[in-house]
């Protein structure tokens, strides 16, 4: 991938208009460190942010190792490529004031400039959806049926984007991507960078085929954060409104579809989730 690719297979920039991908890239630089070289020190606010964009690095605090990243990847929501020592202008409206992390010692801080969290995501989680690892009650056996359902539902609204992109498969292997971790047969981090793929896929595209493109990549993020399974949803449901717009009840008929595909286990999870998170998800749920 090239470097604003690398920017945009990371949620945080995934819908980043290409100006404004191009205004966050020059506003930093790009440095090549070896093994074992710290990039980031803890505590080290004149560092700026960084984005991991080729192989892997631990992130240690305190002096234990207490995780390790992937490229392409910032933090959980990320920004910019690297730092050379000074601190760089802030970018206009993506992440103004995040302070990520990446590579070897440092901290992490979410941003609340513009982002793509924003919707989908909600500031407040349910412990219900919070797997039982990170102290919620969320069992592996039902994350899951979430990956498997939010695949789905963006399978189901695929051809959207393949009738108009013939021979880009990003998508489409996102969705494999996200059937794959749920049947452990792929790591969550592999299956999440496919799904950032998927989305950079649908950034040059408008209307439903990008829509379409958005609910492939939100359905491979699902074994990473559960509630990535109302974006699969939501997005399927936006790309068959976009295509259909004369018909009022299209969200409603693509809505009680991905209904009827729910495992039973998880059901009524959904349906109270769909509730909660309406507002940030578009109001597509409504009845």
């Amino acid at each position: 991938m090239n470097l604003k690719e690398s920017l945009c297979a990371v949620e945080l920039f995934c819908e980043l208009p290409d100006d404004l991908a191009e205004e966050v890239i020059s506003r930093g630089s790009t440095v090549t460190v070896g093994p074992g070289v710290p990039v980031v020190n803890q505590g080290d606010r004149s560092a700026g942010m960084v984005m991991l964009i080729e192989g892997s690095a631990d992130v240690v605090v305190d002096g234990r190792v207490v995780g390790s990243r992937t490229s392409p990847c910032c933090s959980s929501r990320a920004w910019l490529h690297a730092c050379a020592g000074s601190r760089p202008r802030r970018p206009p409206r993506a992440a103004a004031d995040s302070r990520p992390y990446a590579a070897a010692p440092g901290a992490r801080r979410t941003g609340r400039g513009w982002q793509a969290g924003s919707m989908i995501l909600p500031e407040v989680r349910d412990p219900r959806l919070v797997t039982i690892r990170r102290g919620g009650l969320l069992s592996d056996a039902d994350h899951r049926l979430l990956a498997q359902w939010a695949a789905e539902c963006a399978e189901h609204v695929l051809p959207l984007f393949e009738t108009e992109v013939l021979s880009d498969t990003r998508p489409r292997d996102a969705i494999a991507a996200a059937r794959a971790w749920a049947e452990g047969e792929m790591a969550m981090m592999a299956a999440r960078a496919v799904g950032g793929h998927a989305m950079a896929a649908a950034r040059p595209l408008r209307g439903a085929a990008r829509f379409a493109a958005y609910a492939a990549g939100q359905a491979a993020c699902v074994g990473h954060v559960a509630e990535h399974d109302l974006g699969a949803a939501a997005y399927a449901i936006k790309a068959v409104r976009a295509s259909d717009p004369g018909n009022d009840d299209a969200g409603r008929l693509e809505r009680d579809w991905q209904r009827n595909q729910l495992p039973e286990q998880v059901r009524t999870l959904v349906i109270e989730d769909q509730s909660r998170r309406n507002a940030i998800c578009w109001s597509v749920f409504d009845d």
